[in-house]
Order: C-alpha cells, then structure tokens, then sequence
C-alpha cells in the first residue's frame, strides 16, 4: 500500500485502507501521513474527514481528532434533506463519539456534555445499525466515567429507547459495563451484580449470534464490574486477582475499529485499584503501562501523578501533573484533578 500512496497520493482507497492497516497501538505512528492527507482528498465526504481520527485516537493527537471529527459531523448533517433534520444520522454519531472522546481527553466537558445532548435528543436514525448503536450507548458511558463520576454511571439508561437494541447487544453491554462500574465504586453491590447479570445474558446471546470480538469484550467487563464488587466488600485479593485478568484479557484483544478506544482501559482501572489498597508503587506501573497502550488519556496520566506522589517520588508527581496541566490547556471545565494538579505544583 505504502508504494501506491506514493503513486497515487491524491487516490481516497489508498489512503483509506493504510489507516486501517496503521489502526494498531505498535503501528498508529506509521498511519499519520496517510491520516493527515486522507481529510484534504475528499473534503466533503464524512467518513473521509472522520477517518484520520482513527490514528489520533491512537497516539492521543486529540486536538487533531476533535477537529476532524467537527468537520465529519457537520459534513454529515449537510448530507439531509429538509424534510429529515430531525433524524440522526450514523455517521454523524460515529464522529461525535470520537469527538466526545478527545474532547473529554481535554477536559472540555462543556463542550463535550453539548454534544452529548444533542444525541440524547435524538429520537430516530437515518439507518439503524450497530455503528450508530454503539455511539448512542458509549457516548453517556464515556461522559461519566472519564469525569469520574460514578453515581452518573450507576444511573445510565439506553437511549433512544425505541432503537431495536435486541439487534445489538455488543451495544447495550458498553453502556451496561459502565452502569455496573459506577454502581460498584459507589458501594451499590446489589445493582452491580445485576449489571453482571445483564453482561453474562448479553455475552451469551452474542455467542449464540455468532458475533465475533465483542464477547471476549464481555469477559473482561464481567471481570471488572465483578472485581470492584468484590473491592467493595473487602474482598481485596479476590479483586485484584479479577482486575489483573480482566487488564490481562483486554490487553491481548485490540479495539474494535467503530470505537476510538473502550470506555476505560482495565488497566487503568487497575492502577486506580491499587491506589485505593495502597499500594502506590504497584498502581504507578500500572498507569504507565496503560499509558503505552492507551498514551495521553487524561485519567492515566492523573493517575500516574497520584500514584508518584503517594510513593514519594516528587520529581515524577511534578512531571505528570504538569503533562496533566499541559494536556488540559484549553479545557472549558475546572476538573478537581486540575485543581489538584495546581495545589501540588505551586507547593514546589
């Protein structure tokens, strides 16, 4: 492909499938030159201008990927008529789940929680399918929890309620996994173990579907849900033990390409783990660790200034929270991590 882009650098197909070929964490940095000039060939297509935020998403370029996926968005509301306005469309969801992605990597949770409204209004899709499915379900999900927000997760919803979810239970199981998160990191153990009840159902009916990918995804979730119940109820190895399997399983599958990244890397949720049974050296690998493969998410790199400080390594506390700072430098929202962030750094 790499001698044809040369050939042919103005020729969309080329362009195109060396993203998805560049679309792995060892190989995103590869994918940038096609991934910048994709958007210029076909500018007024919108699953060309989306398609360069399939390597941002990668190697955590969120500036680049929030304009791109603007750009796709609107491109595919200007693809309706008059008389369909009020009808999403599923390439526009697509791009607005990786906009509410980078923009929430930015700390712009105004900008993002616009956005998340706008789809929460929508009640009708132009085509009812698994890639519109997917970012009506993940995009609330990634709203709460990159904001740490569990109660918000514990009460999340499917929506539109009248989408035919039956057809699309990879679906319903993101949002179900993060309503199973937030109830267990809120002391819930009864509605997350409902939650798991609901993944074991979903895996199973994907099984039965012959769906592939998506129920090993359920596997891992089921892990982590059932390991924060069992943090919960001071069962600390028992959720360690489940966390590390459900990290462990999640790293030895790759992101589905409809998705700029799960919802939370377990691994991530393995540091936070270890932070809260203090053990900040163990959660500090963590977070670096999930940083290769998921690099410049805003909870990891919070993460990673937590745990330094907490092990009395300064100097790295100081140079993450300033990554931390650096990252959100133009973000519309005052998280408390920020606030935390600048408390530690004006006291050196």
């Amino acid at each position: 492909m790499e001698p044809l882009f040369k050939k042919y650098p103005d020729h969309p197909g080329v362009a195109h499938y060396l993203i998805h070929t560049y679309d792995y964490a060892d190989l995103a940095e590869k994918g940038l030159p096609s991934a910048r000039a994709y958007a210029g060939i076909a500018p007024s297509v919108p699953h060309a201008l989306h398609m360069p935020s399939h390597i941002f998403a990668r190697v955590g370029l969120w500036h680049e990927m929030i304009e791109s996926n603007l750009n796709s968005a609107q491109a595919s509301r200007a693809e309706l008529s008059d008389k369909t306005m009020n009808v999403g469309t599923y390439d526009a969801l697509h791009a607005m789940d990786y906009l509410v992605f980078g923009q929430l990597q930015l700390a712009q949770d105004k900008a993002a929680k616009r956005v998340g409204d706008e789809v929460a209004a929508i009640r009708k899709v132009n085509v009812e399918n698994f890639v519109s499915a997917y970012a009506f379900a993940a995009i609330p999900a990634r709203f709460a929890l990159e904001r740490g927000d569990w109660k918000e997760a514990a009460t999340l919803k499917l929506s539109p309620a009248d989408l035919t979810w039956g057809k699309f239970p990879q679906a319903e199981a993101v949002l179900v996994y993060a309503r199973g998160l937030g109830a267990a990191r809120i002391g819930d153990a009864a509605a997350a173990r409902a939650d798991v009840q609901r993944l074991r159902a979903l895996r199973d009916a994907m099984t039965a579907a012959k769906i592939g990918y998506w129920p090993g995804q359920a596997d891992f979730q089921i892990k982590a849900v059932s390991a924060w119940i069992a943090l919960a109820e001071k069962g600390n190895d028992e959720a360690l033990q489940l966390m590390r399997a459900s990290a462990d399983a999640e790293e030895a599958s790759d992101k589905h390409p409809v998705t700029p990244g799960n919802v939370v890397p377990s691994r991530q949720l393995l540091g936070e783990m270890l932070l809260a049974l203090r053990q900040p050296q163990q959660a500090l690998l963590e977070f670096e660790r999930s940083l290769k493969r998921d690099p410049n998410r805003f909870r990891g790199i919070y993460g990673a200034a937590r745990a330094a400080q907490a092990a009395g390594d300064r100097a790295l506390a100081r140079d993450y929270y300033s990554k931390l700072q650096a990252l959100a430098a133009d973000r519309d929202s005052e998280r408390p991590e920020l606030i935390e962030a600048t408390t530690f750094l004006a006291a050196q």
